[in-house]
């Protein structure tokens, strides 16, 4: 691949902190989607990235993969990852499910509109959603803390991952 940009969807630093559960990248090569990097991330300081290929030209794109990275102390690992986004252009969304062999487990769903990047928008936006990585951060450990004690099973994780990379089909 020649890639000669690449565009990210994260949450930025706020003094200092982020927390990104869900990095994307996309790398272009010209003005043509050739890969998606997506780069999770869990509370213990790991991070896996899934990396495909791009196959189409089509403003929706679906991935499909195995979960290979311990995230969450409350679903087994033996679950997937379904991928549905939209090239980013004057708007955005991302809709990750997780399934198991009996079906549906967690359903996340972020959308966002584009707006130039300049002081007056960043000041607006932090305005707007102030401390965001760190409303993120607590948001998971208050619904960890909630499953906890309604005495969810936990899930022991078996190895410790600083950073690894799958290359999916």
């Amino acid at each position: 691949l020649n890639i000669s940009r690449i565009k990210l969807l994260c949450y930025p630093r706020i003094f200092g902190y982020v927390f990104n559960p869900l990095s994307i990248f996309y790398c272009y090569e010209n003005k043509d989607l050739k890969a998606i990097f997506y780069e999770v991330k869990n509370t213990f300081n790991e991070q896996h990235t899934y990396v495909f290929r791009s196959k189409s030209s089509s403003n929706l794109i679906l991935h499909k993969c195995e979960k290979k990275f311990y995230v969450s102390p409350f679903i087994s690992m033996k679950t997937f990852y379904n991928f549905r986004l939209s090239e980013p252009k004057s708007n955005i969304s991302v809709t990750i499910q997780q399934t198991d062999l009996t079906g549906p487990l967690l359903k996340a769903h972020q959308v966002g509109k584009r707006i130039k990047l300049n002081r007056d928008n960043l000041l607006n936006q932090f305005l707007k959603h102030p401390m965001m990585s760190f409303k993120v951060i607590i948001a998971i450990h208050f619904e960890a803390f909630r499953l906890w004690t309604k005495g969810v099973k936990l899930v022991k994780k078996k190895l410790k991952i600083k950073n690894s990379l799958s290359l999916e089909k």
